[in-house]
C-alpha cells in the first residue's frame, strides 16, 4: 500500500492505508472526503484514497494480466480509478528505461467521472504509434483515442489508446455485475480485451 503523497502529478488525494481493504476475498479501494496533512507536514488534502503497488512482489517482462472489477461507484463523481503496469525503477541505474515515463506505461483500465467506456492507454518513447490501417486490427471492436502516437513527449504525454464498448465502465458496468479486463503483452504487440460478467470465453 502506498501512502507517501501524490507522486508529483498534482493529485488532490492523499493515499492512506485505511482506504485499502480485503473484504470477502475482494480488494476494495475507497475514496473519501477528508482533511489530512500530507507527508511534507504542510499541504492539506481534502480527499483520501488507496494505492496498491506490487513493486518487489511481482515482475514480468511479457505476460497476460486479468482483472475482474466493478468501478467506480456511480455516486463517486470526479474520481479516476486505474490499473497500470509500470517499469521497474532501479536506483542508481544508468539506463533511462528503468524510469517513468521513458520506460513506458500500460494503462489497462482508466476512466474518469461519469464515463461509460473504459480507456486503455500506452505511454512510450518516440517510434511507437497506432496505425488504423494495420491489417492486424480488422477484428478490433474498440475505438481509437484522440492520438495515434504513444510518444510521451508529444501531446502532453496523453499517449495512444483505445476506448472500450458501452457498459465497460462506471454505473453501466456495475449494473451488469462488473466485467473482466485482460491485457497481453508480447515482444512486439500489446492486446486488450473486455468481457461482460458471465460472458467470458472458455480460453
Amino acid at each position: 500500500v502506498m501512502h507517501n503523497g501524490t507522486h508529483g502529478d498534482l493529485e488532490q488525494q492523499l493515499y492512506v492505508d485505511d482506504a485499502v481493504a480485503i473484504e470477502h476475498g475482494h480488494l476494495v479501494l475507497r475514496t473519501a472526503r477528508t482533511s489530512a496533512t500530507g507527508p511534507d507536514g504542510k499541504r492539506i488534502y481534502n480527499f483520501s484514497s488507496g494505492w496498491v503497488d506490487t513493486k518487489g512482489k511481482q515482475e514480468t517482462q511479457f505476460g497476460r494480466w486479468e482483472i475482474r472489477a466493478r468501478l467506480p461507484d456511480p455516486e463517486a463523481r470526479g474520481i479516476w480509478p486505474a490499473h497500470w503496469l509500470m517499469p521497474r525503477f532501479e536506483r542508481g541505474s544508468s539506463s533511462d528505461w528503468n524510469c517513468w515515463p521513458v520506460g513506458g506505461e500500460i494503462d489497462i483500465i482508466e476512466g474518469a467521472n461519469l464515463n461509460t467506456k473504459v480507456a486503455t492507454t500506452l505511454h512510450t518513447t518516440g517510434g511507437c504509434d497506432m496505425n488504423p490501417l494495420c491489417p492486424d486490427f480488422p477484428d478490433m471492436t474498440g475505438d481509437f483515442g484522440a492520438f495515434l502516437t504513444c510518444d510521451g513527449a508529444a501531446n502532453g504525454n496523453m499517449g495512444c489508446g483505445i476506448t472500450g464498448p458501452e457498459h465497460s465502465y462506471g454505473e453501466p458496468l456495475n449494473a451488469q455485475g462488473g466485467g473482466v479486463f485482460v491485457a497481453e503483452g508480447l515482444e512486439r504487440q500489446i492486446s486488450v480485451w473486455f468481457c461482460q460478467h458471465g460472458q467470458e470465453p472458455r480460453d
